[in-house]
């Protein structure tokens, strides 16, 4: 995990824009790379934090609110024992009676979540007893870097994808070959997104360049 500032990102995508300031001033440049990063937290939610949840458990409750701040959870504690994550689909498949079953008329702990939507959450079976500890991991939202010398911590390999994707957000304005050029900016990060994301799912937008040729 390395650590760069706003300005050493800055340097380096208007290199690639041949130090362009005039076509590409600095506030631009910066609103690109906080874009930037925060397309690349989606895929690969590099962003992340750990905290116990404001509240405490409620006694024989299923469904509880995710704070905010999050961007969605990857992981749930309960009383400091990770518990196993499922779908919403594959609870009800296997156990169409789970939103009844809490510790006490099943006689096991709480072993499960479920993510319900990125708002809310389950834990299955229900705690019985109740003022238990929750404590949640999750993606959150970028902090903006708003001054030359704010730092941000980025995998090793990831600062090149932020400058590609800054650098093809700048060109879209622009027409002919450098248009084209920035498009495949584009392709290569969703190539590299393929590579690097930890979902499983994932649709990306796309579009096609067509290329004049001379008759």
């Amino acid at each position: 995990m390395a650590t760069v500032t706003r300005a050493d990102l800055r340097t380096r995508i208007q290199a690639r824009l041949d130090g362009n300031t005039e076509l590409y001033p600095d506030p631009e440049v910066h609103a690109a790379i906080d874009d930037a990063v925060r397309a690349l937290n989606l895929f690969t939610g590099f962003i992340q934090t750990t905290a116990l949840h404001s509240a405490f458990t409620v006694a024989n409750q299923h469904i509880y609110d995710v704070p905010s701040g999050y961007l969605f959870l990857v992981r749930v504690e309960f009383q400091g024992r990770v518990l196993d994550k499922t779908s919403l689909s594959n609870i009800c498949n296997s156990n169409p009676e789970w939103l009844s079953e809490t510790t006490a008329n099943t006689g096991i702990p709480v072993s499960s979540w479920v993510p319900l939507g990125v708002n809310k959450f389950a834990i299955h079976p229900a705690d019985s007893l109740g003022s238990q500890n929750v404590r949640l991991a999750g993606v959150v939202e970028p902090t903006s870097l708003s001054a030359d010398d704010s730092v941000i911590a980025i995998p090793d390999d990831f600062s090149d994808l932020i400058e590609d994707l800054a650098s093809h957000y700048l060109q879209m304005k622009e027409g002919g070959i450098i248009f084209t050029r920035a498009s495949l900016l584009y392709q290569k990060f969703l190539g590299k997104m393929k590579e690097l994301t930890r979902f499983t799912t994932m649709k990306n937008p796309t579009y096609w360049v067509d290329i004049e040729r001379p008759n």
